[in-house]
């Protein structure tokens, strides 16, 4: 019987090959990596795996973000209940949603989103975020249309940014930072969907932040129409397609 993987090794990086794409380039694993990246040759030890490549370790550093911005939202929120939570899952999705189409080019600009969070001071970021987020709801031919801040943003069909009642904090530089010096610079890194790994975190929900990211579906897509869209089976869960 055929083998579908040949795996070869001279004492300092694995090659590992797929027979069945027999053009494409090995998989590269160097041995000092291979405490972090062990991951990668799982599938020989379960026949169900799949190789798994380096968007792995692309989606792990993903989900590192997501959890490192929740976590500094989280701290934010006075007395918070059922309702602050779910906001903060909404949140979470939304801003990461602004990353993906401000880093796919569906914003006016590539830093649009960046730009725009720095436009304001620390106190009126909330603000402007709540702002940003109605406007993404609203049809161009209905907004303020001597509004120039919110020219570079078209709008979002779907219900992401529908819910106005949800609870949004104070930003902290912190948060701010993790937006655009963390999440903003990791660019086209961003994978799509974020993998299994990307979901382990310290709390349920916590995870439920980075799993709203991860939905498969088909209802909402960024208008006007591009290559690119988005889609969610659910107002709060969007998944990046092309």
């Amino acid at each position: 019987k055929r083998p579908r993987w040949i795996i070869t090794c001279n004492f300092s990086e694995f090659l590992v090959y797929d027979m069945e794409q027999p053009n494409a380039e090995p998989q590269r694993i160097l041995l000092e990596n291979l405490e972090k990246e062990f991951y990668r040759l799982q599938f020989l030890v379960n026949e169900k795996e799949t190789l798994l490549n380096k968007e792995m370790e692309i989606s792990l550093k993903a989900g590192e973000l997501v959890g490192k911005l929740y976590d500094a939202l989280v701290k934010e929120y006075k007395s918070p209940d059922e309702h602050s939570y779910k906001s903060l899952n909404i949140l979470c999705v939304r801003l990461v949603f602004c990353l993906y189409a401000e880093d796919a080019g569906l914003f006016a600009t590539r830093t649009a989103f960046e730009d725009y969070l720095r436009s304001f001071n620390l106190p009126n970021v909330r603000k402007g975020l709540i702002d940003l987020f109605k406007a993404l709801d609203t049809r161009e031919e209905d907004r303020d249309k001597y509004d120039e801040t919110i020219k570079p943003f078209p709008y979002v069909n779907g219900g992401l940014f529908k819910d106005e009642r949800i609870e949004i904090p104070n930003f902290t530089q912190e948060i701010v930072d993790v937006l655009v010096k963390d999440c903003a610079p990791f660019g086209r890194k961003f994978p799509r969907r974020f993998s299994a790994p990307s979901l382990k975190a310290r709390s349920t929900r916590r995870r439920g932040a980075a799993a709203a990211c991860t939905t498969p579906a088909s209802k909402t897509s960024i208008r006007p129409s591009t290559r690119f869209s988005w889609t969610c089976s659910k107002p709060n869960t969007p998944t990046f397609s092309k």
